[in-house]
């Protein structure tokens, strides 16, 4: 009798490997499609010199089944065309699968470029509009899988 519990346990355990396997590979499969559609909204609540603080609104169409949560960036801030500096994310944030929303993402800016945070700050204090944008991109990650996007 012995022998049978332990023959089954090894039994159930081959079954339990196998369909780890098959659940692993099935979700490592997959090709997360998640794009970015635009830049929303733009707000700051700290405005200086040596730093920016605000929430950037991010859409984003998410077509994969699977979230997935946003915890680094390499992100770049380009005001008229000039690079003002490095984007910092001051929180994680999770992407929902199977979703085309707007994201409130909060920051932090460090401004590397003295000479464009000078000519910019002004324009954003009188009220204009530069022409912003966001390079680089962001890691998302899940269980098994890592996705760099690309903005």
């Amino acid at each position: 009798m012995e022998n049978s519990l332990l023959y089954n346990k090894k039994v159930v355990n081959k079954i339990i490997y196998i369909f780890s396997l098959l659940a692993f590979l099935a979700v490592s499969c997959t090709s997360p499609d998640i794009e970015v559609v635009g830049i929303t909204d733009i707000s700051v609540s700290e405005l200086s010199f040596t730093q920016v603080k605000g929430k950037v609104g991010i859409e984003i169409d998410s077509k994969s089944m699977l979230s997935y949560t946003i915890d680094s960036s390499d992100l770049e801030l380009w005001f008229d065309n000039n690079k003002l500096g490095k984007i910092t994310l001051l929180e994680p944030f999770e992407i929902k699968g199977n979703t085309s929303k707007t994201y409130n993402v909060p920051f932090i800016l460090k401004p590397e470029n003295l000479k464009a945070a000078v000519t910019v700050i002004p324009k954003v204090l009188k009220g204009d509009q530069p022409k912003v944008a966001i390079k680089g991109s962001v890691q998302a990650k899940t269980l098994f899988l890592k996705k760099k996007i690309k903005f």
